[in-house]
């Protein structure tokens, strides 16, 4: 039997936060998580290292011969220790509850990394609609062994996931002390007169006298990090820029 493929660099397997899709199967494609014993001892097995904070839990679904999990993991936990927990766990206790032998399960898993909000939406949506696809269920709330079901309580998405738009900018308000109240207004107006001036007859000319004038509409002085940034560059005192 082939080992399901591996998506993730080396360099990824251990380093910051990471969020994965994981899916393994049972050895052999038996159906061995179908009955409701084992497949409440397999989510019971996720909720137990979800509490020991192995990992975030966000989705999963216990299928019949396989299991589908949307989890993160910390800078300390590789993914393959996360998923050895889920796998060694069930088999051990399964050995001992309910009787199975080994192998449990194939060997190995696959993993997708999730780098996106988009990206996350998408592989939960898969998960809590794996049962309606098999015809064990016409709603994903009805099947009882999958995060669809009300009665769990999930990890919500990483901040780090969304677009910079969706994020408190109460951290770069910190960063930057100067930066109060309008970062859109600073920027704006930034790229604006970086395209007047390289649109312009006399593009790439910007005097000392115009920048005062400049910085003394605004209420603070302009952040530091945007007079360094590349489309505010052309708004520096000087006697003459070069367009980039």
């Amino acid at each position: 039997m082939s080992v399901p493929s591996r998506n993730s660099s080396p360099s990824a397997i251990a380093g910051a936060e990471r969020t994965f899709f994981v899916t393994s199967s049972i050895f052999g494609k038996r159906a061995l998580l179908q009955s409701d014993r084992s497949a409440r001892l397999f989510v019971d097995i996720l909720y137990h290292y979800r509490a020991d904070h192995r990992f975030l839990l966000h989705e999963f679904v216990v299928m019949p011969d396989h299991f589908h999990v949307l989890i993160t993991v910390g800078r300390d936990t590789s993914i393959e220790r996360a998923v050895q927990f889920i796998k060694g766990g069930f088999a051990y206790r399964a050995g001992k509850e309910l009787g199975l032998r080994a192998p449990v399960w194939q060997k190995g898993f696959s993993e997708v990394r999730v780098l996106s909000e988009i990206a996350f939406d998408g592989m939960r949506d898969y998960i809590r609609n794996n049962p309606v696809r098999r015809h064990l269920v016409d709603e994903p709330f009805l099947f009882p062994y999958s995060s669809a079901a009300t009665e769990f309580l999930l990890d919500p998405m990483p901040q780090r996931l969304k677009p910079p738009s969706n994020r408190n900018t109460l951290g770069m308000a910190q960063a930057m002390p100067g930066y109060k109240a309008r970062p859109t207004v600073h920027i704006l107006i930034g790229i604006t007169m970086y395209r007047y001036l390289y649109s312009s007859p006399s593009a790439g000319r910007i005097w000392p006298a115009d920048w005062a004038s400049l910085n003394s509409s605004f209420t603070s002085p302009l952040p530091v990090a945007l007079r360094k940034s590349s489309r505010y560059c052309a708004l520096k005192p000087m006697a003459s820029v070069s367009p980039l």
